[in-house]
């Protein structure tokens, strides 16, 4: 598709990966519209070129009226791609409301002001599946049915079937592994922990896991926006399935740390850790990377995936190394002052 003139709507543009996904469109060409909230951080958002749009999606009326007022004024937008949601609450409930229903909102609204994209992109995850090849070790695919044992997984679950029945929308759906690269908040806590000399390791079975650098995942979805892919799912990763002794590896060499205590946490000590971090988080009020939920995903042992599909239908593998992304990864964190 050619860019020049062509709106994109970036739902939940203020995020790590959203903000990827702005930077990406305003350098090949697209007029960005960054649906942000009010309270939503706009550090990584600071290009002049960006358009701001506020949605309100827990109040369908308004949410109509907004969209109505924007086609009025500049038209419809030409793609969206929908990467809000929440990764972490205190209320699981979060999940459905948002990851969900909001989605299924701005759905139906678009269908109402006659606003549908030529493609509606939504960004989804490879929790979906939840555990699924715990016994067999085989790599994740489309084809498998999915058994998510979070509920964040679950609501990932349920947007992407009720999406895949709305045969009138241009949808295309992505299911990234865990992504990882510039301005990530999450994984940075490992970077955090073998700068100050500690390598935790989660369990004592071997844990088979699959990345993605955030540029690589960046490039597969617009890909697909280039080649009009629509009513079609793509698992994305690097080729390649790492351990999880693999990436702290990566982090201790680009840190130029070659030496740090390693300690192995049973699982039973990381889900005690885990839900007592949530219940501390959920009595102060905010968050906590560390939850309930999170500990499933990490006591999982087999976080391989099949991108065959992608590699396939898109003509595209990642090809950012994790040795390359980490290393760049950690250059951004120290010219930030993160680490």
């Amino acid at each position: 598709m050619d860019s020049s003139h062509k709106q994109i709507l970036i739902a939940g543009a203020g995020g790590f990966i959203g903000s990827h996904l702005v930077q990406y469109a305003l350098d090949h060409g697209w007029a960005v519209w960054a649906s942000v909230r009010s309270t939503t951080s706009r550090e990584f958002l600071s290009d002049p070129r960006i358009h701001f749009i506020e949605l309100p999606y827990s109040d369908p009326q308004e949410l109509r009226s907004a969209l109505l007022e924007h086609k009025t004024e500049r038209g419809p937008w030409d793609v969206i791609i929908n990467n809000m949601g929440v990764t972490k609450t205190n209320d699981v409930r979060d999940f459905e409301r948002v990851n969900y229903g909001n989605v299924q909102r701005l759905v139906e609204a678009l269908k109402l002001t006659e606003m549908l994209p030529s493609q509606f992109i939504l960004m989804n995850s490879l929790s979906a599946w939840g555990p699924v090849h715990e016994k067999d070790n085989l790599p994740i695919s489309l084809s498998d049915t999915p058994h998510p044992n979070t509920a964040y997984g679950l609501s990932k679950l349920h947007v992407a079937s009720w999406m895949k029945q709305q045969d009138d929308v241009p949808w295309t759906i992505f299911y990234p592994t865990g992504v990882y690269g510039p301005r990530e908040k999450d994984y940075y806590l490992m970077w955090k922990s073998v700068k100050a000399g500690f390598d935790f390791v989660p369990g004592f079975k071997t844990q088979h896991l699959s990345f993605v650098y955030v540029k690589d995942l960046v490039e597969a979805i617009f890909r697909s926006i280039d080649l009009g892919k629509v009513h079609r799912e793509y698992i994305v990763a690097e080729p390649h399935t790492h351990t999880s002794s693999d990436f702290r590896r990566c982090i201790r060499q680009s840190l130029a740390k070659p030496r740090c205590l390693s300690l192995r946490v049973p699982l039973w000590l990381l889900k005690a850790v885990n839900y007592t971090a949530g219940w501390l988080a959920a009595r102060a009020g905010h968050p906590s990377t560390l939850n309930a939920d999170k500990y499933h995903l990490m006591a999982q042992r087999n976080w391989q995936a099949d991108i065959s599909v992608m590699q396939e239908e898109l003509g595209y593998t990642p090809g950012t190394t994790l040795e390359e992304g980490v290393g760049l990864t950690t250059a951004w964190y120290k010219e930030n002052n993160w680490i």
